[in-house]
């Protein structure tokens, strides 16, 4: 009787066993992969990082960006002027100390924006473009309606046209482009080009 329950705990144990080994097992695997998620979880990223650097020296650099401005006439200081990239004219000219009392500013558009390299030219009052420039041309970016129309081929609609496209895009950067002026082609061009200055 005794042999007959012994046998069979004996038969129980054995039959558990590999129930018991599958559940270590199953712990043992558990472990090891919590063990290697946090592991992992503290592993920084740096790509990242370095995008997050390069952005912030890109954003740096543009922020710091410089153009050139030579500011003639009827100004405090007049002279060449370092300003921020994307500044206006009237920016432009308070850098060169501001306007004189005695300058004329009414054909300046002041909002305009300033181009690297650009002359911005103040006129004093009374004094008409072609005296400005002081060689007889008359200065395209600074000459009023009516000495406009001292031109050859520039009459009241062609010198209002000039006037707009001044206030509108901002001082010529050369003389061709007087040519984006409505009415103003090759033609009139080459008639005008020995007589005009920027």
């Amino acid at each position: 009787m005794k042999q007959e329950e012994e046998r069979r705990r004996l038969g129980r144990m054995i039959k558990n066993k590999p129930l018991l080994r599958a559940g270590v097992f199953a712990v043992l695997l558990l472990t090891a992969a919590g063990l290697s998620f946090f592991a992992g979880s503290n592993e920084e990223a740096p790509a990242l990082t370095e995008t997050n650097q390069t952005e912030v020296q890109d954003s740096q650099e543009t922020a710091v960006s410089e153009i050139w401005v030579h500011v003639a006439g009827a100004v405090a200081q007049p002279g060449v002027v370092k300003i921020p990239e994307g500044s206006r004219v009237i920016e432009a000219i308070e850098a060169a100390g501001g306007l004189l009392p005695e300058a004329d500013s009414t054909n300046l558009n002041f909002a305009a924006q300033a181009q690297d390299g650009q002359k911005i030219n103040v006129a004093y009052a009374g004094e008409s473009a072609s005296e400005e420039t002081g060689s007889g041309l008359i200065n395209i970016n600074t000459a009023d309606e009516k000495t406009l129309q001292e031109l050859p081929g520039i009459g009241e609609v062609t010198a209002a046209n000039i006037k707009a496209y001044r206030e509108s895009n901002g001082p010529f950067s050369s003389k061709e482009q007087i040519k984006e002026v409505p009415r103003i082609g090759d033609k009139l061009f080459a008639q005008i080009e020995d007589l005009i200055c920027i």
